[in-house]
């Protein structure tokens, strides 16, 4: 089963960014360069980090979805990724099947989360990331468990 943090590990960010820009770069609220080194800076932060024991078999999904013609969601089964179009919703579930918004858990939390396998066939994994770091900074760039670790100081920043 791969996690988070395995898929860090092996990604580079410049893939991860492109991701973040096909997808994301309308609602950023920022410079588009400011948020690329904040991310810059927490990518580095997220292959050095402790992690947190993953004690619920957390697994991390994600679900496409594309609007009809009334702006309602619809989801979508099987979907290309690179398609402006769709919206993403990530979320988690653990062992007794429940769902869970995983936007309040650290970073240390979510890079021993595992990856839902529908998850892994239905996109790469440089979208995968990139759906992921937009959902964890929803609340900043700076949410570790370890103090010591972040010495980054927009943590009240958004994207």
């Amino acid at each position: 089963m791969n996690t988070l943090k395995d898929l860090v590990s092996i990604t580079p960010f410049d893939k991860v960014w492109g991701k973040i820009i096909l997808n994301y770069s309308d609602r950023m609220e920022r410079e588009i360069k400011d948020i690329q080194n904040d991310f810059i800076v927490l990518y580095e932060k997220l292959h050095n980090v402790e992690l947190k024991d993953n004690l619920s078999n957390m697994f991390i999904y994600i679900v496409a979805f594309e609007s009809d013609e009334d702006d309602e969601p619809v989801y979508q089964p099987s979907f290309d990724e690179n398609n402006q179009n769709l919206y993403f919703d990530v979320s988690g579930r653990d062992d007794e099947h429940f769902g869970y918004s995983l936007v309040g858990n650290n970073f240390n939390e979510w890079l021993n989360f595992y990856i839902d396998s529908d998850t892994l066939n239905s996109m790469s994994f440089e979208s995968i990331l990139a759906h992921c770091l937009w959902e964890m900074t929803f609340f900043g760039y700076d949410n570790f468990d370890n103090d010591n670790d972040n010495d980054n100081d927009n943590d009240n920043e958004m994207n």
